[in-house]
């Protein structure tokens, strides 16, 4: 079979409506672009190409000419017609209403076969065509759907749909439907093919052979062999570090490649985390011949490729995934076999087939569209030349269509210096064009395209504004950043600065790394980018730039001061000369201004919350010419394809796929034409820039002529800086055509008369434009404005509505102005002047005077003027002009001259030079000393000398444009910062006011306090004392006009703040200093003073707050609810008083609740903290009723310091893949951490390992982001922790809580296109209220109780001998404190000697609990009276030590069972075999006053104990009448016999094969206490959610559930699952299980192993244990729980892992959990 090119082009384009929108590359409603382009006449895609032979196409009746046979119609909207096919005869109209058609499949139909799916529809007005395919089961099930792309846009033309996809298991039928409820329209579809995809077979290349050839050797895919050591040699270097230190953590991970199903149908499973960790052990077998690294690479890669999943045409990821396989492939091409290679190269092949481009490569157009990325130019070829030897006709044809149809257009744009996408779109498709400048370079083939290439970014670095943002061009997505960021695409900058070592283009790639760093350029950081190149600042540059045709403009500038307040004006001027169309708008003509705010701007919005690329507000109003400050010529009877007539210009919308179609004029690609273009008189700091424009083929017929000129003037003028002169001349085909001059802004514009002023002064900036319009003269000049509330975007009456996504740059316009001609005419002339000065306490507007004679039009400013030919075309002969009076000299720039010599003669004087008129410039420049009459006469040659050359006027120079920024918050414009010695100076008192900053100035001296730090300075000098100690400032304290000004420096050597400066926006972001364990306090209320109140807030120990009244108070107002569980006292002499006082909170500072009321704990000199229930409030007050001591009482309060602690951890560190870490952690949500692309990720290091328990942060506004969180100890094996996402809904912190566990390192995982948070915390574990003890011993011998934890009474009886004792307490929770008689004593350490008196000693024991709840043990030890010297006390014998046992015979089924060794009083250790279920011991102590115990339980001769199968330990203790204890050991191993009740060998259950818990899972499924996920499948290696655990476990307890009546008590029991939710409310009922501090039950996470022991013990009652065995990770079980675990240790019931560690927090497969339920039914039974 043959395809023809053309239709293949049309089935790829149709479906770009599927792409990703999220990327913010790419708007929902592109394809109806797609569906109005027409792809005829490429001459390139007449031919054909070869595939695989075509199967059969099982569609019956597939073209409907034979009527409705096979096709089921669902009622008579729905019929065959005869007069509208796409083939033959017949087709199918489906009209409106509730209708549409289907057909049944089932022959040929198979499960996992790949099928491909084609149809041709088309729609007429109203309808929406919409087409299904459906696979269903034998039940009728659907188990896949795919539709087509809609058709939406009227045709007479038939489009085609296809798609393919693979039969999912238990597929037996597929049906292929339509369906519509729309009321309106019709849709026609026929030639249906459903076939078995067999794919295509690269045989006849269609485009001529490559030049040149991949070389026979590996490496040579972005790296050769001769490249490595110069690679090597850069990794140290500090620009390449980062990167290097990223892959080698990535490398470190361990993952086995394989990934889940997506999500969704619509969604790929590509995991960035994974495919990052591929690339980096590639990189690290290329580098450093790592051979482990690169067989795990191609191992991962192998699974990868396997188990990845594409939606159809999810072409970005498709092509990073085909990339990152072919590294693998080439780089590691040693460690793989010839099978693994087919296998790439299969795998390579299917995948590609998914992309737009098509495999092969020949869809699309190669010179804009989503062809015109990464497509081809890096992804497929890449392919091609990783496989080139074993599969060259991958390379022949994708390298042969880049030479044939890629080179030559991307030439012929690089000499405009421009890129035709824009600001968003331009720099990202040219990113890929220098991918394959580097790709043919590295590959030995050298430059495939002309140097210009290299100048490209420059249009960019022209555009950038000052305040970070860019002059807005075609499609803009890079305006979702958040404002006030600096707008950044590092790689346009990198790639092509190292490849053409461009050191400007190297100082904009280090800016823009700065403020946007990707973890995901990594490896093209270490590949390319060229750290021994130096960098030039842009500051160096000409201040004016022309960029040639094919884009014909010019950007015009002040100065290169960035900030927010910089006086920089930017202009950009357009002609426009190619229209490239995608993402370029009808804009030829267009201007901007910017300063301090954008002034005249570009309006609409691109992508918003009402559709993307071609929605309506995208068609309709965005890319359309009345959404630009250009000209509009309105024809009511024309019509544009958008459906709104806006008057503007042509709507072209066809994509040009090949140069070809580009240059071919019939297209009408060539929209206008540079006619003149000059700057000067200095090329560098011109006075002056001049462009003018021939646009009249923008237009339709309806534009006979129309000629635009421009004149950016740089005043040089610090109050004025610049002006822009716009001057148009217009013919229309009718006098009754419209004729409108468009200005937008932002804001509301003031119209007086024919002067219009427009201010910027929100977010800082402080912007004024003033135009004026000189012609229309005012008598015929109508002025009006148009927007505001649903008219912002209004074309003909008719509000095309839009809204951006978020908070962000978006600068969409609300307002514009329109000036036209109140008098109807074919010619109309505009003449408008715009100057720009300060809004707020800024300048009156210059005066501007019109000048008009016979021959010339213009204007005068200032000391300057600017004249046009009146008739828009050159004069050729003399003219003149009147000069109006001025107090200077004016300098004069005349335009539209013809070429040759002029004269300039004032009337009534000669002159001896003339002027050179060259025909590309078209202007003279002169200086006139005074106002007159001027003439100018035109000579073909030479006769007079040449004039002196103008010397540019001097650049003014830049005022101080520093701004600042607090907390977030920036200052106003007017703020008080400037520059000294490039330091960043302040007034001390607005320091002070924005830091809470105590201040003393006496004299030159100067003291500034805060948080027990005190500086001190001295005007003039740059020395100063921090507490005492001398520091040096960068630059001195200095009085500037009666104000003290110190440098911004003093607040971070102080350490009060955090102090960054940003260079290019002059902004210096402070950041105050509070440790992020407490709440900021923004103002105290007090029964004293505030500077005494304000002693107990500072910070500083050294300080006091005191009262003397009873009834003292301090109130603290946090400025916002905050959420705490204790406060922080530190009290005056707190270890010797006992201050009583209440604590109290409040929302509102009206209505209090008490939280504590009672005594301080006497116990601390610095900090003791007060625990209650978590509370959120913002007021927190403290009243003080005085103190007792041991030296008295006094009403007196004195308190050091109060702080409402956080519950949240200090994060010493952080780092992240992409962006600024740190500012996700700065206290504020002014600052933000963002980074682009899926798995990007922020990681916090707390300095040292500390139980984590959950995450609180602030993600952007308005957007729901899926992220994970990962725990670390050491940075390599990671645990996932929280898998989900953010509510979406608001900028406040959001808090999600997990299962507490140990870690050092804590990172936030995104899984998102965007990841950006605000803020972040990270949450202590909640506070224990544990106060007891798990033992309790004396060093005088035993107790005579055993110790239980609730039991809070011992005594003890000892000798005369024993004068004193030491008392050793064991903490159950480490966290608590406890005391000995008052004496504070470690846990399991022993107290200070005790003294005895003879007679009662009471000794007590206080534990204090972490939240101060107390329990106190006492021991009551009564010391004998006298003795006598043979032992004799008056009271009797002393107590016997005896401790031996003199019987021990185990008897099982009636025999007496051998011990080895036999039996001796001296020997503990003992073991033994039986089968035996039960065994009897028979014991008997040598002292009948000994006590025997069976572990805890006192046993008589004879006890019975059941045996388990294998290992049983029998603990036998022997306690003397002195409490001396022996312990014996018996290891009892219980051999297993075959239970016949047990069907083993008939196990059902299939997946377990070979699995290691076969036997013990058979065992348990027969007992019905564990169940499979289907008939024969147990899923041995799944994981166990909690509410499964214990419907096992309440299985194999043989306990019946109870009714679900108190699910209630879990806030979440809604989602407890049905079969589960009787289950839960009995392990509830019973104590088993309480739930999450939050309330929750969380019925769907997977049970951990410390979950699983407290459970189980509870459940069995299992006695608390005490076992002495090492558990290697016992600092990870929280001290509550230790018991728990160590009773499941010691029963056998859970074992410990590799090493010893119980790993608390890991999870349990099925397959071990039916292991523990099998060994609990064994100690049951």
């Amino acid at each position: 079979m043959k395809l023809k090119w053309q239709s293949n082009l049309q089935l790829l384009l149709s479906f770009l409506m599927v792409l990703s929108i999220s990327n913010g590359l790419l708007g929902s409603q592109e394809v109806q672009a797609v569906e109005a382009s027409n792809v005829s006449d490429i001459s390139v895609f007449s031919q054909t190409y070869s595939v695989a032979p075509t199967t059969e196409n099982l569609v019956v009746n597939p073209g409907f000419e034979s009527g409705d046979t096979g096709w089921e119609f669902w009622d008579g909207a729905s019929s065959v017609v005869s007069n509208n096919a796409n083939s033959g005869t017949n087709s199918v109209v489906v009209s409106a209403g509730n209708t549409g058609f289907a057909q049944n499949i089932t022959t040929g139909v198979a499960e996992n076969e790949t099928y491909y799916f084609e149809v041709y529809g088309k729609v007429d007005s109203g309808q929406d065509g919409r087409i299904f395919v459906t696979c269903r089961d034998s039940n009728n099930q659907d188990l896949y759907t795919t539709s087509m792309s809609n058709f939406v846009i009227a045709s007479t033309d038939y489009k085609l749909r296809s798609a393919i996809f693979t039969a999912p298991p238990g597929t037996v039928k597929i049906q292929i439907w339509t369906w519509t409820n729309l009321p309106t329209g019709n849709y026609y579809l026929d030639d249906f093919v459903l076939r078995k995809h067999s794919g295509p077979t690269p045989t006849d290349n269609p485009y001529p052979a490559p030049p040149v050839l991949p070389p026979a050797e590996h490496p040579r895919l972005f790296v050769r062999a001769t490249d490595l050591d110069e690679i090597r040699s850069r990794l140290a270097h500090a620009e390449v570090k980062d990167a290097w230190e990223h892959m080698l953590d990535a490398a470190g991970q361990s993952f086995t490649g394989e990934l889940p199903a997506p999500s969704s149908k619509e969604k790929n499973n590509q995991d960035n985390v994974i495919m990052k960790t591929i690339q980096a052990k590639a990189l690290l077998y290329l580098l450093q011949a790592d051979e482990t690294s690169g067989q795990q690479a191609v191992s991962m890669m192998t699974n990868y490729l396997n188990t990845v999943v594409f939606p159809r045409h999810d072409y970005r990821p498709i092509g990073e995934a085909l990339t990152l396989g072919s590294i693998v492939y080439d780089w590691c091409y040693p460690l793989m076999t010839a099978s693994q290679r087919l296998h790439f190269i299969q795998r390579f092949e299917t995948i590609a087939e998914g992309m737009e481009i098509g495999y092969p490569a020949i869809g699309q157009g190669a010179v804009v569209g989503h062809g015109s990325e990464a497509q081809l130019m890096r992804d497929q070829l890449s392919v091609g030349i990783a496989v080139y030897d074993e599969n060259p006709a991958i390379y022949n044809l994708v390298a042969g269509r880049f030479f044939a149809e890629y080179v030559e257009p991307r030439n012929y744009v690089y000499a405009s210096n421009a890129q035709h996408q824009g600001d968003s779109y331009g720099p990202y498709r040219y990113q890929w064009d220098v991918f394959a400048s580097w790709i043919f370079k590295r590959m030995g083939a050298g430059d495939v395209f002309n140097s210009d290439q290299g100048k490209t970014p420059y249009e960019w670095i022209y555009a950038r504004r000052p305040d970070g943002q860019l002059m807005r061009n075609g499609d803009t997505f890079q305006s979702q950043r958040p404002f006030g960021e600096y707008w950044s695409e590092p790689m346009p900058n990198m790639l092509p600065a190292s490849y053409y070592h461009d050191p400007f283009l190297k100082n904009e790639f280090l800016r823009q790394n700065s403020y946007n760093k990707s973890a995901k350029d990594d490896l093209w950081v270490i590949l390319f980018d060229d750290p021994q190149l130096g960098t030039m600042n842009e500051q160096t540059l000409p201040l004016t730039k022309y960029f040639p045709e094919p884009s014909g403009q010019m950007t015009a500038r002040t100065s290169w001061t960035g900030g927010i307040q910089s006086s920089t004006v930017v202009a950009t001027m357009k002609v426009g000369t190619t229209l490239f169309t995608n993402h370029q708008h009808m804009d030829s003509g267009q201007f901007q201004l910017y300063y301090k705010g954008g002034l005249a701007i570009d309006s609409g919005i691109y992508d918003g919350t009402m559709g993307g690329y071609f929605g309506s507000h995208d068609l309709n109003y965005n890319k359309r010419t009345i959404a630009h400050n250009t000209m509009l010529v309105y024809d009511p009877n024309e019509t544009f394809p958008a459906g709104s007539n806006d008057g503007g210009q042509r709507f072209l919308y066809e994509e040009p796929a090949t140069m070809q179609e580009l240059l071919n004029p019939t297209n009408n690609y060539e929209v206008a034409d540079v006619v003149k273009h000059q700057f000067g008189p200095d090329a560098v700091t011109p006075d002056y820039s001049y462009i003018k424009g021939d646009l009249t083929k923008a237009y339709t017929s309806k534009m006979e002529d129309f000629k635009r000129s421009f004149v950016f003037l740089n005043l040089k003028n610090d109050d004025h800086p610049a002006a822009l002169v716009v001057f148009d001349k217009v013919t229309s085909a009718d006098a009754n055509f419209k004729k409108t001059w468009l200005l937008h802004s932002e804001n509301e514009p003031d119209i007086s008369g024919d002067t219009v002023t427009l201010e910027r002064t929100e977010k800082g900036y402080n912007g004024k434009l003033v135009n004026r319009t000189l012609l229309p003269a005012s008598n015929n000049a109508e002025i009006t404005k148009i927007g505001g509330t649903d008219k912002e975007f209004i074309v003909n009456g008719v509000n095309y509505p839009q809204a951006p996504w978020s908070e962000d740059s978006t600068e969409a316009g609300a307002w514009r102005v329109e000036v036209s001609p109140k008098a109807n005419a074919e010619t109309d002339v505009f003449l408008n002047v715009m100057q720009v000065m300060d809004a707020v306490d800024g300048p009156q507007p210059l005066a501007t005077e019109s000048i008009v004679s016979n021959e010339m039009v213009g204007v005068k400013i200032e000391d300057r003027a600017v004249l046009f030919s009146k008739s828009g075309v050159d004069i050729t002969n003399t003219a003149s002009f009147e000069l109006p009076v001025s107090n200077k000299d004016v300098r004069v720039l005349v335009t539209d001259l013809s070429t040759g010599y002029w004269t300039v003669t004032k009337a009534g004087e000669t002159t001896s030079v003339e002027y050179e008129v060259t025909p590309d410039e078209g202007t003279l420049y002169f200086a006139a000393t005074a106002g007159g009459t001027y003439i100018l006469q035109h000579s073909p040659t030479r006769t007079l000398s040449v004039p002196v050359a103008l010397v540019t006027l001097p650049v003014q120079a830049e005022k101080d444009a520093v701004v600042m920024q607090v907390n977030g918050v920036d200052f106003a414009f007017h703020s008080e910062l400037a520059l000294s010695d490039g330091q960043v100076i302040i007034p001390y008192e607005r320091l002070a006011a924005e830091l809470g900053l105590t201040t003393n100035l006496q004299g030159s001296t100067l003291t500034m306090s805060r948080r027990g730090t005190t500086v001190e300075m001295t005007i003039s000098s740059n020395v100063i004392t921090i507490n005492g100690q001398s520091a040096t400032l960068p630059t001195p304290v200095t009085l500037r006009n009666g104000v003290v000004y110190i440098p911004l420096e003093v607040a971070s050597i102080a350490n009060w703040a955090v102090v960054k400066w940003d260079e290019y926006s002059l902004k210096a972001k402070v950041f105050s200093v509070l440790p992020v364990t407490e709440y900021k306090v923004v103002e105290i209320d007090s029964s004293t003073t505030a500077d005494v109140a304000l002693q107990a807030a500072d910070g500083d120990l050294n300080t006091v707050w005191t009262d003397r009244v009873p009834g003292a108070y301090l109130v603290y107002d946090l400025g916002e609810t905050r959420k705490f569980d204790h406060i922080d006292l530190a009290w005056l002499n707190g270890l010797d008083r006992y201050y009583q006082y209440q604590l109290l909170t409040s929302p509102d500072g009206s209505n209090w609740t008490s939280r504590y009321a009672g005594e301080s704990l006497g116990s601390n000199d610095t900090y003791e903290a007060m625990y209650f229930a978590p509370v959120s409030a913002r007021f927190v007050k403290l009243i003080g009723n005085g103190y007792r001591s041991d030296l008295g009482g006094s009403g007196e309060v004195s308190l050091k310091e109060m702080r409402i602690a956080t519950p949240y951890y200090k994060v010493e560190a952080v780092r992240s893949s992409r962006g600024k870490g740190e500012e996700a952690i700065d206290g504020t949500l002014g600052t933000m951490w963002t980074a682009e692309d899926k798995g990007s990720w922020i990681e916090f290091d707390l300095g040292a390992s500390y139980t984590v328990a959950g995450l609180g942060s602030s993600w952007y506004v308005g957007e729901e982001h899926l992220f994970e969180v990962w725990v670390s100890d050491d940075q390599k094996q990671w645990t996932t922790v929280f898998q989900g996402s953010n509510s979406g809904t608001t900028r406040g912190m959001e808090d999600i809580f997990f299962t507490p566990i140990g870690a050092r390192y804590v990172r936030v995982v995104g899984k998102g296109d965007w990841n950006s948070i605000w803020e972040a915390v990270l949450y202590k574990p909640g506070v224990s209220n544990n106060a007891n003890l798990s033992g309790l011993n004396v060093d005088s011998g035993a107790l005579n109780e055993d110790f239980a934890t609730g039991t809070k009474s011992y005594t003890q009886n000892v000798a005369n001998l024993v004068t004193s004792i030491k008392v050793t307490p064991n903490l159950e929770d480490t966290s608590a404190r406890v005391k000995v008689n008052g004496i504070a004593v470690a846990s399991g350490q022993a107290s200070q000697p005790i003294s005895l008196g003879v007679g009662l000693n009471t000794i007590e024991v206080v534990v204090t609990a972490e939240d101060n709840t107390m329990n106190t043990y006492t021991i009551k030890v009564t010391r004998m009276a006298g003795h006598t010297s043979d032992g004799e006390v008056s009271s009797g014998v002393l107590a016997s030590k005896d401790t031996n046992l003199s019987q021990m015979n185990l008897v099982a089924d009636g025999k007496t069972l051998g011990l080895s060794p036999a039996f001796s009083p001296d020997i503990v250790q003992y073991t033994g075999e039986t089968d035996a279920e039960w065994i009897e011991l028979q014991l008997a102590a040598t002292d009948s006053k000994a006590v025997v115990k069976l572990k805890d339980e006192t046993i008589g001769s004879v006890k019975r104990v059941p045996l388990l199968i294998g290992d049983n330990k029998l603990i036998v203790s022997v306690k003397a009448e002195d409490g001396s204890t022996k312990t014996y050991t018996l290891s009892i191993k219980r051999i297993a016999a075959k239970d016949p009740s047990i069907p083993t060998l008939a196990c059902s259950i299939t997946d377990i094969e070979h699995h290691w818990a076969k036997l013990d899972i058979c065992k348990a499924a027969a007992l019905g206490i564990v169940e499979g996920v289907s008939v024969n499948n147990y899923d041995p290696d799944g994981q166990v959610t909690r509410t499964a655990f214990i419907v096992m476990l309440l299985k194999t307890l043989q306990l019946s559930t109870a009714k679900e009546s108190a699910l209630s008590s879990f806030t979440d029991s809604s989602s407890i699952p049905e079969w589960g939710r009787s289950a839960i409310h009995t392990a509830a009922a019973m104590g088993w299980i309480e739930g999450y501090s939050d309330g929750t039950f969380r019925p769907q996470e997977r049970i951990n192993r410390l979950e699983m022991a407290v459970i189980i013990s509870r459940a069995m009652k299992l006695e608390k244990g005490t076992t002495q065995q090492a558990i290697a990770d016992d600092n990870q079980i929280p001290g509550w729980a230790k018991s728990y675990v160590e009773a499941v240790y010691e029963h056998g019931l859970l074992e410990g892992a590799a090493g010893n560690q119980f790993v608390p927090y890991g999870v349990t497969t099925r397959a071990e959990s039916a292991v523990i339920m099998l060994r609990i039914w064994n100690k049951l039974h």
